[in-house]
């Protein structure tokens, strides 16, 4: 019966939806990699992105250390410089601005590119637009040493940008209430089948012979 049909149909619907849901809101991190923030360190690392969206280029430094000590270090410039290649092409990059870092004076706009979470807080160097269709080189080098960070564990980071994850949410969102619709109708289509098929049979066996 067609009633069947469409419900087999609408189940798998919502299945597929469901699973759209999942890749979407799974990590977007394209590159991890530790940073030794000693004179004359650089490191080169080959990454592919997972869609194509903008990705911001960080280094992140663990708040194991207080907090407003980490933040008045950070304060004083990048720690680091980065280049960026597609193919062996320098990649157009868009640099955030430096924080302003002036004793005594602690205002917010003056943060520039500084990052904040309940585990660390980061530099965010750079943002540039990603296709994962082809392969990025990145070097990343060391500008400023600092001997007081190396227990933050400096990590250079590539992931999706902010803004493009509140995008991707919103997707998620509505992707999870299409899911549920049509797992709903999946549910009033099965149990019609189920129904028309009961009453058939009991209609069989009450016709005469």
């Amino acid at each position: 019966m067609w009633t069947k049909q469409v419900a087999i149909a609408c189940l798998a619907l919502g299945g597929i939806l469901i699973a759209a849901v999942f890749w979407i809101g799974g990590s977007q991190e394209a590159l991890s990699s530790p940073v030794e923030l000693r004179p004359g360190f650089s490191l080169t690392r080959t990454f592919r992105v997972h869609a194509k969206a903008r990705y911001r280029i960080e280094i992140r430094c663990s708040r194991s250390i207080p907090f407003e000590k980490l933040q008045k270090i950070l304060q004083g410039g990048n720690l680091i410089s980065i280049s960026l290649l597609e193919n062996g092409t320098p990649v157009k990059l868009d640099y955030l601005p430096e924080p302003l870092f002036r004793p005594g004076i602690a205002l917010a706009y003056e943060l520039g590119n500084l990052g904040f979470t309940q585990d660390w807080i980061s530099q965010e160097i750079a943002i540039f637009t990603g296709d994962p269709k082809r392969p990025y080189t990145i070097t990343c080098s060391v500008i400023r040493p600092v001997d007081e960070l190396v227990s933050t564990h400096p990590t250079l980071i590539v992931d999706i940008d902010p803004l493009e994850g509140e995008g991707r949410a919103i997707d998620s969102l509505l992707l999870t209430a299409a899911a549920f619709l049509f797992f709903v109708f999946s549910g009033v289509f099965g149990a019609t089948f189920f129904f028309l098929r009961r009453r058939a049979r009991r209609l069989a066996a009450v016709a005469p012979a």
